[in-house]
């Protein structure tokens, strides 16, 4: 995402709030303190399924996410040599 992106959907929020953020405003003001945490601690995340999770990325065409660290290191090592094959192919020496 562009930064421009990011600027753009958070002047769409501060016009309209997520309804979650509105409903815990309202919530708060009606004097609900929400569940007891204790001081530094972060407020819990919604747990959603990874099956679920996976069957929605593969729907929008979403490759797999990679979880193992090793794996993720040496795609990152080869990701230089894939771009420097990409500009020799195509005649580009600038870098």
């Amino acid at each position: 995402m562009y930064l421009s992106e990011a600027d753009e959907i958070f002047g769409y929020w501060e016009q309209s709030p997520p309804t979650y953020q509105l409903v815990d405003l309202i919530a708060r003001m009606l004097g609900w303190e929400g569940p007891a945490r204790q001081a530094g601690e972060p407020p819990p995340m919604p747990e959603i399924p990874v099956d679920f999770a996976e069957a929605i990325g593969r729907a929008a065409g979403v490759p797999t996410p990679i979880v193992d660290l090793e794996a993720m290191r040496e795609r990152n090592r080869l990701r230089p040599v894939e771009i420097d094959a990409r500009r020799t192919a195509r005649g580009d020496n600038a870098r």
